[in-house]
């Protein structure tokens, strides 16, 4: 799907800009994202705080143990 059509930037290209850790700003400045009519930001921005939110809720609870693996 085309979230900007002004420059023409699809949501697979942000995902996958989104999965290399980049922020809204840094795909904007490679993309020309946002810098047309600015109609795709808000969905840019849902798209990260999703894409963040899940990567917090797949990462793995500090449990406090610590492992001594000897030499």
């Amino acid at each position: 799907m085309i979230v900007c059509v002004c420059h023409r930037v699809s949501s697979s290209k942000i995902q996958a800009y989104l999965d290399e850790g980049l922020s809204v700003e840094e795909i904007s400045a490679r993309t020309g994202l946002g810098t047309g009519c600015g109609q795709c930001v808000s969905y840019t921005a849902d798209m990260a705080a999703e894409h963040n939110a899940y990567r917090a809720a797949a990462r793995p609870a500090d449990t406090g143990v610590r492992f001594y693996v000897p030499k």
